[in-house]
């Protein structure tokens, strides 16, 4: 009863269920893991909907909370949380097996082993995987050392990580932050803590998204993930064009990470813009995590260009966009597509929406970058042409599946 609430999204009463069930289950079975599994998917929605990760805590340049962000993710890197490590000590063959729930246990198996061969090196690394990456449950209080009191605090504050007691009970953030201020042992008794979100280690960077990968509820409950970083958001990524000293426009930004690693090789600006209000807080998180959350970074809501016009932007140098496809016939998927996702008939409405506009927002000689799935790549070159509404200098590659296309 419980799973089949769960799938009709009524998590609340999927979550009263499986508390109803707990104790009715002898350890050992293999329903006992079912029941586990499923709660921690009910924790995770439940305390999500009650009090939004990102959300509750002011994150601007300079202030107190982006500057203990970016203490935590120095201490990441000094901990070696990197790409190649963590490939290493999981067995993992890219950060994209962490997007795959089935692979974790192998991946948390094979950190184990590392650990008791000394391969792991730094006992907070192992923690730090664990947590962020593979999501397991862990002391509460082994994150208040490995942290900080303050980066504790502040974790529980956004929601970033959850407390629960005895595995099951989820606390809510006023009692978790109560538990880490205390700082007993007594506090901590059967007090562990999960993340709502994954870290996901890229060159020189770290990329929070939401761990939770489906949309639920409706109104003010409605949930909206900020989607894990896949192959199309690497494959951005990889182009790196040159943009030192550029203003730049960041469409359908999501966690911002390909607005962030313009940054980090010396974009002059970067203007983020999302339809989904979490996706700025993600970017203002991973923005200060990475130590580079400044006053030319502006963020708009909103929906493609008329974000922009709302906030009066100037013309940017280039646009670099990973839009949706999802396609949507009639607006017949109604849970999964409100925000995030709304791609049309087939797919490509916000694709063509970016190329349509990108005259009015780009300098002369700009640029816009971007990637996508897309049916029928052989007609593409003539298809944005027609969106565009006039000849003009495309260079379209499929092969990689990117396009790259100039004003």
């Amino acid at each position: 009863m419980a799973e089949l609430r769960l799938r009709l999204f009524d998590v609340r009463e999927s979550y009263d269920l499986l508390q109803r069930a707990r104790p009715l289950i002898a350890e050992g079975s293999r329903r006992r893991g079912v029941l586990y599994a499923l709660l921690d998917n009910c924790l995770m929605c439940e305390c999500l909907k009650t009090t939004p990760s990102m959300f509750g805590v002011e994150i601007s340049p300079g202030n107190a909370a982006a500057k203990t962000l970016g203490d935590f993710g120095r201490l990441m890197a000094e901990t070696n949380y990197n790409c190649s490590k963590i490939l290493y000590l999981t067995g993992a063959e890219s950060l994209i097996d962490f997007s795959n729930d089935d692979q974790l246990p192998t991946f948390a198996q094979n950190l184990a082993q590392s650990n008791q061969s000394n391969e792991v090196g730094n006992l907070s690394l192992a923690y730090l995987i664990r947590v962020f990456l593979l999501r397991m449950q862990e002391p509460l209080e082994d994150l208040f050392v490995v942290v900080g009191a303050d980066c504790c605090k502040l974790l529980l504050e956004l929601q970033v990580v959850t407390a629960v007691r005895d595995g099951y009970q989820l606390l809510s953030v006023e009692e978790a932050i109560q538990t880490a201020t205390a700082a007993t042992e007594e506090s901590f008794a059967k007090v562990k803590c999960f993340s709502n979100v994954r870290l996901w280690p890229l060159e020189k960077m770290i990329i929070a998204t939401d761990a939770q990968t489906w949309p639920y509820g409706n109104g003010i409950e409605r949930f909206e993930p900020v989607m894990y970083l896949s192959d199309d958001s690497l494959a951005l990524l990889d182009a790196k064009p040159d943009v030192e000293g550029l203003h730049l426009l960041d469409m359908c930004c999501g966690s911002g990470v390909q607005g962030i690693s313009a940054l980090a090789r010396n974009a002059a600006s970067v203007t983020f813009s999302d339809m989904n209000p979490r996706a700025l807080q993600f970017v203002r998180f991973n923005l200060a995590i990475n130590s580079l959350l400044r006053e030319s970074c502006e963020f708009c809501l909103g929906d493609a260009y008329s974000a922009l016009e709302s906030e009066g932007s100037q013309k940017f140098d280039g646009i670099l966009a990973n839009p949706p496809f999802l396609p949507n016939p009639d607006g017949i998927a109604s849970q999964a597509i409100a925000l995030y996702g709304n791609g049309g008939a087939f797919g490509e409405d916000v694709l063509s929406s970016i190329v349509a506009g990108c005259s009015q927002w780009l300098v002369d000689g700009g640029w816009v970058l971007m990637v996508t799935y897309a049916p029928n790549v052989e007609q593409m070159p003539s298809r944005l042409q027609e969106c565009r509404g006039r000849t003009w200098n495309s260079q379209c590659q499929t092969g990689g599946s990117w396009n790259m296309l100039e004003s």
